[in-house]
């Protein structure tokens, strides 16, 4: 049920920011937030409190490097360790893959340097990178993409690889590479790696896309023996085409459930599908657009954004994405049934988004539900609009949220900022 929401607008001095990544530590509240600005000197890093207010402000930067692309933030679940990893340029033709953690709840972070690795080889034109945090064991993973080398008669094939930071240990393990696929017009997947929890182990899934000549297909591959076997690869998407701009995501959370849900669109006919695996990735669902369950997702959607929360007899999927007009559509699914409802959305009247994030969290009996959408208010400035929701997993009752005066006088100022952008 719909507790209630609040909102509120952190101000920026950028015209334009990307946003790259966003990360709710469950222990504290506390949001973490990564987003490249219009002038990409470095990756910029917030820190949102449970209020909604920004409380510390970090940048990611290497004076050696020429430009930054993305960047990956996850925590260890106890409000002290974080990591980040971070893509850029240390010569204007290569990209570069740098690692840097913190273990003071973000206040501190270590220097931004290449991820240090056993095998000292030239880790140029690496990217499309996925972290991974095991919670039980502390492991740290890292996937991405080799690009192939382009020949003028047979170009190299790409390649996925990965390493991995024992617990306790400083440096990365040599990189193992797990999939090659043909290289075409120099398209690049989308990585994405999450985890299950299988018979008391950790099983690693990784997921990515890869366009080529032909077909656009979504692959799995997994393993539940730190690496030394890996299942796959294996197409899950059937013979869809996806959109390549779309954002692949996979979320799970092994506290609450084992399913594995992903997502992707395809064209046509330009909807948003599902994937759902409820047997540890040994077999996937697919969700097509023609069904009723599926009514929700009508449009084209560009980006997207979910989290799964609640409890082991109701875990819930929470999805935040944005369409092809800039619009943001929110959405909550029951991932036994996977069927879905809509919630208040919100980021309803929000009409040029340029990005969507979301994380969730447990406190309590409730859910914490926290979304984040880029939005350009009358200032001509880009700013963040964060909104977040309470949700009860076992009551069925709506409430009216109580807010207090600060989230009234937030929520007023949004409201007349916009109110003068239409009239003007």
């Amino acid at each position: 049920a719909f507790v209630g929401s609040v909102r509120c607008v952190q101000e920026t001095d950028f015209e334009t920011f990307q946003l790259k990544d966003m990360y709710t530590d469950p222990s504290t509240g506390i949001t973490h937030i990564l987003f490249l600005p219009s002038v990409p000197s470095a990756i910029m890093y917030w820190q949102v409190d449970s209020d909604r207010k920004v409380i510390s402000k970090h940048e990611f930067r290497d004076e050696q490097l020429f430009g930054y692309f993305s960047g990956r933030i996850i925590g260890a679940g106890n409000g002290k360790d974080f990591y980040a990893t971070v893509i850029g340029l240390r010569d204007p033709s290569y990209e570069d893959q740098f690692f840097t953690e913190s273990h003071d709840g973000g206040k501190t972070w270590t220097t931004l340097a290449r991820v240090p690795r056993e095998d000292m080889e030239d880790l140029r034109d690496r990217n499309g990178d996925s972290l991974l945090v095991l919670p039980e064991s502390g492991r740290i993973l890292i996937f991405y993409q080799i690009r192939g080398k382009p020949c003028e008669t047979t170009p190299e094939n790409d390649k996925l690889a990965y390493v991995t930071r024992p617990p306790g240990s400083n440096i990365f393990t040599k990189e193992k590479i797990i999939a090659e696929f043909p290289k075409y017009h120099q398209q690049m997947p989308t990585v994405t790696a999450t985890y299950t929890v299988y018979n008391g182990k950790s099983m690693v899934h990784v997921f990515w896309g890869n366009k080529n000549s032909s077909s656009q297909p979504v692959f799995h591959m997994s393993t539940g023996d730190n690496g030394a076997t890996w299942n796959g690869p294996k197409v899950i998407s059937g013979s869809d085409l996806y959109i390549g701009e779309f954002m692949i995501t996979a979320t799970s959370n092994p506290k609450i459930s084992s399913s594995l849900i992903g997502t992707y669109a395809v064209v046509p006919p330009n909807k948003l599908k599902l994937i759902h695996s409820k047997d540890n990735g040994a077999t996937f669902e697919k969700m097509e657009g023609s069904q009723r369950r599926q009514i929700v997702f009508p449009k084209y959607y560009r980006m997207n954004a979910m989290e799964i929360c609640g409890t082991t007899q109701k875990p819930k999927l929470f999805m935040l994405s944005q369409t092809q007009e800039s619009w943001v559509e929110y959405a909550i699914w029951d991932v036994n049934t996977m069927t879905a409802q809509r919630l208040p959305n919100p980021f309803d009247d929000v009409i040029k988004a340029v990005g969507v994030k979301l994380t969730c969290y447990n406190k309590g009996n409730q859910i914490i539900v926290t979304g984040l959408v880029p939005v350009q208010l009358d200032d001509g400035k880009l700013h963040m609009l964060i909104a977040q929701d309470t949700i009860d997993p076992v009551s069925y009752t709506h409430l009216r949220a109580h807010e207090t005066r600060e989230d009234l006088v937030c929520r007023l100022l949004l409201e007349k900022k916009k109110q003068y952008q239409i009239n003007s």
